[in-house]
């Protein structure tokens, strides 16, 4: 058992190079070069400074790097990744979008999504209550590009579904759950809808590549034990198997070798 946090490790820096010291952390640091399949990868998708890293670090006892609240620049460049504690679990902490860092540069988004999809059995959708209905500040520019490279992907290689998992920040409860859920798989019907697709594919729906989960948290400060009673219980969905949320199921691992 990792009774302490693991250590991170910048898997893709700003300038899209790869680590060359990545066979290292997974013999020393996070002990999963012998597992093989035996373990499950999760990436966390969304804006600059919406609080990504704060929820990976409070979810998986990671220590990511988090937003400076002083200056809100960017913190997240490329992707960091790092093992959550007790479990064959790799956290990808991926650069925000939005950011002006990049501008209008959408190069590495679309890397980043094709490499997210790709490893991961989960994408964590990170946004604010208050974004949900809006066009980019719900990152649907980010989910149309998610959507369009998973099209691209399906194309040339067999591809097991993946769970977008939407966490909705800084939940008020005025707006229930379900109605916000209902708003964001409208907003992605649109977007797939939208989407060019070659003949073989115009039949196919959304929920033949994606399965969706829905939750929120509070306000991490000015509701501070919600927030993290809220963190315990999808805490839950990644560690219990018998929660009947749980994540990890056989139709979205990736089954790339650890090696």
């Amino acid at each position: 058992m990792i009774e302490t946090p693991a250590a991170s490790l910048q898997l893709i820096d700003g300038d899209q190079q790869f680590a060359n010291d990545l066979e290292r952390y997974m013999r020393q640091e996070w002990n999963l070069w012998d597992c093989g399949y035996d373990y499950n990868v999760v990436a966390v998708l969304g804006s600059q400074s919406t609080g990504k890293s704060t929820l990976l670090n409070a979810l998986f006892n990671t220590h990511f790097e988090m937003m400076d609240k002083m200056s809100r620049k960017q913190t997240t460049k490329g992707i960091w990744m790092s093992r959550s504690k007790g479990e064959n679990l790799l956290v990808m902490d991926v650069e925000g979008t939005d950011g002006r860092e990049r501008g209008e540069d959408q190069d590495f988004e679309r890397k980043s999504a094709l490499f997210s999809l790709v490893t991961s059995s989960v994408l964590i959708m990170n946004l604010w209550e208050n974004m949900v209905g809006l066009y980019n500040g719900a990152n649907m520019g980010l989910l149309r590009i998610v959507l369009e490279v998973n099209l691209k992907l399906f194309q040339t290689t067999k591809k097991d579904k993946t769970l977008l998992l939407f966490v909705i920040r800084d939940h008020t409860g005025d707006t229930p759950l379900e109605n916000l859920s209902q708003t964001l798989k409208a907003d992605l019907g649109k977007i797939w809808d939208g989407i060019p697709k070659p003949d073989n594919m115009k039949s196919k729906k959304i929920t033949d590549f994606f399965d969706f989960a829905f939750t929120a948290l509070p306000h991490k400060m000015l509701a501070k034990a919600d927030f993290e009673e809220g963190v315990q219980k999808l805490r839950s969905w990644f560690y219990n198997k018998n929660d009947a949320n749980y994540v990890f199921k056989v139709p979205y691992n990736k089954c790339v070798p650890a090696v």
